[in-house]
């Protein structure tokens, strides 16, 4: 996949230009700073693109549900572990 896959390490706040776009966007963070980057992550997101969020406490899902809804995005896609829940966001 060398070559195919860019992997960006930072916060998205300020690791990337405002202007640059993503067909799939992976954060694996707590429900809390989803939540609190749902924006930033969201204008990195390309029309049509996939946001996967995985490292959110069943408990606090409902907080980044409705983060990234407020952002024009939908949760199409769930899978849980445990007490730990993976979400698949998509853009139309």
């Amino acid at each position: 996949m060398e070559g195919r896959i860019e992997v960006i390490v930072g916060d998205i706040s300020d690791a990337l230009p405002g202007s640059r776009v993503f067909s799939v966007v992976m954060a694996n963070l707590i429900a809390r700073i989803l939540a609190d980057k749902a924006e930033a992550i969201s204008r990195q997101l390309a029309p049509g693109g996939i946001l996967i969020c995985s490292g959110v406490i069943e408990e606090r899902e409902t907080l980044v549900i409705d983060a990234f809804a407020a952002q024009g995005l939908a949760a199409t896609f769930r899978v849980q572990a445990g007490d730990w829940v993976a979400l698949r966001f998509e853009r139309g």
